[in-house]
């Protein structure tokens, strides 16, 4: 099947292209990876700058944004949709980031998206669960009506987000398209990643023959018949578990004890 004209591939970090795109990233018109800094992984920072400097292809460009670093931030069992992404509630996690991102991630994917007819990018349950995924959907999907582009996205989810997944499947309007995955060139790019100390997925991933996308089109019309046939690829992970904050400490209690105890 023929890739659609004027396309492009918006991945969150490096080694997304080559996990949820491989069938297209030497048919697309460009590449676009936003997030390459990392502040808790200097080592990550340094490997991807420099991975970049090595990479194979010509049609690749970064915005440099520093990633949010919310991954497992979400409540995978119980996800709330926002406006920017997901809804951050694991209390170990800030979310500041996360919502400083999205304006910025805005502005420049309004700048570099112009003149493209169809943006291929991440999925609304973020794949196997990535907040920084799910938010980079959003600040495309926010420019969409404004610049009359075609949304696609992948067809990969995981048992951790498949709830979250479940929410847009019934209302999937969508001709897929589908490929056959390019597993040389994914393997020669993933190399450079471990080479140079960046590559966070999985050491011995095996890609799947075929990757489709969907169109990015719900059904407005609530009352037809939901449901629709559709490919999606799983990958089976491990689910983190979302900690339990520690019981807020009644002052008021401890000044009695300590009142108590000086009048006795």
């Amino acid at each position: 099947m023929k890739l659609p004209d004027k396309s492009i591939i918006v991945a969150a970090h490096p080694d997304d292209e080559i996990l949820w795109f491989s069938s297209i990233i030497q048919k697309v018109d460009h590449i676009l990876i936003c997030f390459v800094g990392h502040k808790s992984r200097p080592d990550w920072t340094k490997g991807r700058q420099e991975s970049l400097k090595q990479y194979p292809l010509q049609n690749m460009s970064c915005l440099g944004l520093e990633a949010s670093e919310t991954l497992n931030g979400a409540d995978w069992n119980h996800p709330i949709a926002t406006d920017i992404g997901i809804e951050i509630v694991n209390y170990r996690i800030s979310s500041d980031k996360y919502v400083a991102n999205f304006p910025r991630l805005r502005s420049e994917l309004k700048n570099r998206l112009s003149g493209y007819q169809n943006v291929f990018t991440h999925n609304p349950w973020g794949e196997y669960g990535h907040e920084d995924h799910i938010q980079l959907y959003r600040a495309v999907k926010s420019l969409q009506s404004e610049m009359g582009f075609t949304i696609w996205y992948s067809g990969y989810f995981s048992n951790k987000s498949m709830v979250f997944m479940s929410k847009y499947a019934s209302d999937f309007s969508s001709g897929p398209v589908t490929f056959r995955t390019d597993k040389d060139i994914a393997n020669k790019i993933a190399m450079i990643y471990k080479k140079t100390g960046c590559w966070t997925w999985y050491e011995g991933y095996q890609w799947p023959d075929e990757e489709s996308f969907i169109r990015d089109h719900f059904r407005e019309d609530k009352n037809e018949i939901l449901g629709t046939v559709f490919p999606l690829n799983m990958i089976a992970i491990e689910i983190p578990k979302l900690p339990v904050p520690p019981p807020k400490k009644n002052i008021f209690k401890r000044l009695y004890r300590k009142l108590s105890s000086l009048i006795s």
